[in-house]
């Protein structure tokens, strides 16, 4: 499957952190969507809760060319009529906001009704779906996937949980760094481990680390078993740094990022 922007970067490989977007005319887009999507739909994918009035087109030139421009390069585009904004199940609990059991999950079987609008004659098919089936074409491109009739798409694995895959890989091994890594799960879309990593890595600025990006596949799993945002941060350190004052700073990190005052490591990620 290709993404819109087709940026496939070796499995092997880590990523930057402008891979992961595109900025076209001042808008950012994801990059591991088939279809565009602007960051602005952060939060509609956080919780996979698109709602009335939402438009998607896939090609970005939807969202920043003039309609006379953009309709030549679209053949069709999706408005949602159905549900209303603010009637999908969201959560706020901050702990639930990266597990299994969150808003994204008990939303994804939610039904949704679209709008398929020829971008041409401007005629309009109307589709009852589900959110997950929505999710599912932005990011592989199969406008059939919409039918109710076809197999439910299953429910990606969140960012988060791999944490629980990735202890049964040799890390140090495969990331052939000089020196002490810490790995943790990132998602963009995802609060809770957007704040944690950004404490750690401005905690951690004296410290002058080096920061990249994994895919699933990666470590030997899936890309595809887990939502496309989902990456593995490295964030690496001069091998002259002592292990003790690396350690000791995410933990001070962690703990202000979760308003604990006392953290496992461990539930957090991986030192290496």
């Amino acid at each position: 499957m290709k993404t819109l922007f087709d940026i496939a970067p070796s499995q092997t490989v880590a990523e930057p952190y402008f891979a992961q977007y595109a900025t076209i005319a001042d808008m950012t887009f994801y990059t591991c969507f088939n279809w565009a999507v602007p960051t602005s739909f952060t939060s509609a994918l956080f919780e996979c809760a698109f709602a009335t009035g939402d438009i998607l087109y896939p090609s970005p030139m939807g969202y920043v060319s003039p309609w006379s421009v953009a309709s030549t390069y679209l053949t069709k585009y999706i408005q949602v009529t159905s549900p209303p904004r603010g009637a999908v199940y969201s959560l706020h609990d901050s702990e639930a906001l990266a597990i299994k059991g969150s808003s994204f999950v008990r939303n994804w079987a939610s039904p949704i009704e679209i709008d398929i609008i020829d971008a041409s004659t401007h005629s309009r098919s109307h589709r009852y779906s589900t959110q997950g089936r929505l999710y599912m074409l932005l990011w592989q491109g199969d406008v059939a996937s919409l039918a109710l009739h076809q197999h439910a798409p299953a429910i990606p694995m969140m960012a988060s949980q791999l944490l629980k895959s990735w202890r049964h890989t040799s890390m140090d091994t495969l990331l052939k760094q000089p020196g002490p890594c810490w790995l943790m799960p990132y998602d963009h879309t995802n609060t809770l481990l957007t704040n944690k990593f950004t404490a750690v890595t401005a905690k951690c600025q004296s410290l002058n680390p080096v920061v990249s990006y994994l895919r699933p596949s990666s470590i030997g799993l899936r890309d595809d078993a887990y939502l496309p945002t989902s990456r593995i941060a490295v964030i690496a350190f001069p091998y002259t740094t002592i292990q003790e004052e690396i350690i000791s700073t995410i933990e001070q990190a962690l703990c202000e990022a979760t308003g604990s005052n006392h953290i496992r490591l461990s539930a957090h990620g991986v030192f290496v």
